[in-house]
């Protein structure tokens, strides 16, 4: 979905099998902090670094801001709006090559979807994430930690991939591949094809 500075939805998913690509702090060329909002998740923060900072050679730390969501409520709609939050986080960006991406555990809409699974600024630094709709319990599945955390890193990364600059590919295991459904996530991998990897080097 492309506006003037162009929003990319992510209900979206990809995959491919990466060299590891991993450098000393002082080489990485840039940060990406990851802030929780409204998260609710209880797990560690931390266990997310390593996949992101595989791909795109940043150094990726946690970092604590306080946003108060109540305001980018939608009572019609009984959800927040992602454009509003993500503009407030924008004011929050770091400034160069680094990236902001938020976490949250509410429900993500934009005027002309449903719902998203995230949305990101094409080019830019800053990105928002729902975990809302990525666990099992959602759709009335037993729980299951590893597809939820395999389909959050698939989600950051593919926000993080527009961030990049990267659009939707094609390439059908990529985690630029646009997702609308959860099953569409659950289909690629955790990592960028060979050609999204050159195209961000």
């Amino acid at each position: 979905m492309q506006i003037k500075r162009l929003f990319f939805n992510i209900k979206e998913r990809i995959d491919v099998n990466v060299e590891n690509r991993f450098k000393n702090d002082e080489e990485l060329s840039g940060t990406i902090n990851i802030v929780p909002l409204s998260f609710g998740e209880n797990f560690d923060l931390l266990t997310l670094i390593e996949p992101v900072k595989r791909q795109f050679n940043y150094q990726v730390k946690s970092q604590d801001i306080y946003i108060d969501l109540s305001e980018y409520f939608d009572p019609e709609r009984v959800q927040y709006s992602a454009n509003d939050i993500l503009h407030c986080l924008l004011h929050h960006a770091p400034g160069g090559q680094n990236k902001i991406i938020g976490l949250t555990g509410i429900d993500l809409f934009i005027p002309a979807l449903t719902f998203i699974f995230g949305q990101a600024y094409l080019g830019g630094n800053a990105g928002i994430i729902s975990t809302y709709r990525l666990r099992n319990e959602f759709y009335g599945m037993p729980g299951n930690d590893d597809i939820f955390f395999k389909r959050l890193n698939k989600t950051i990364i593919h926000e993080l991939g527009h961030m990049f600059g990267l659009t939707h590919c094609h390439t059908m295991n990529c985690v630029m591949r646009s997702a609308t459904y959860i099953e569409d996530i659950d289909q690629k991998e955790e990592y960028l094809c060979q050609s999204c990897q050159d195209a961000i080097q």
